[in-house]
């Protein structure tokens, strides 16, 4: 088993756990601590399972391609999807608190997204500089 299939496991379990503290024990004076942390974690998880089921389906289509270019790949097609869900937000929802999640994922969910794809691009131009120096 790769070690990226078993964090996303260990961050679903954690996810898991974390739900079930916040629905099922409920301890007193730390809602809002708990309800954060299992949020959290639930977001987290599900992008890791996400770009991990990208990254299969890629694989299984092109085998040589690098690993860099799956991940940006991925990372462009979810960070697309959350644009697209983020205008349509704003432009269909009405009422008191009228498309305030696409206005909070253009604030805070596109900028990641984005932010992560430029640390893939650093990465990839240190591999091929590197790639470059060892062949001389």
């Amino acid at each position: 088993m790769k070690k990226s299939t078993k964090y996303t496991i260990i961050v679903c379990v954690m996810a898991l756990l974390s739900w079930y503290i916040a629905a099922g024990i409920n301890p007193t004076n730390y809602e809002m601590i708990i309800a954060s942390t299992a949020m959290i974690f639930a977001a987290v998880a599900i992008a890791m399972l996400m770009v991990k089921l990208g990254l299969c389906i890629a694989a299984k289509l092109n085998k040589s391609i690098s690993s860099y270019r799956l991940f940006a790949v991925v990372n462009s097609i979810i960070g697309i999807g959350c644009v697209i869900f983020a205008i349509y937000d704003i432009r269909t929802d009405d009422g008191f608190m009228a498309g305030l999640l696409g206005y909070m994922i253009l604030m805070f969910v596109v900028p990641f997204i984005l932010l992560m794809l430029l640390i893939d691009y650093l990465f990839w131009k240190r591999k091929m500089k590197n790639d470059i120096h060892s062949d001389l």
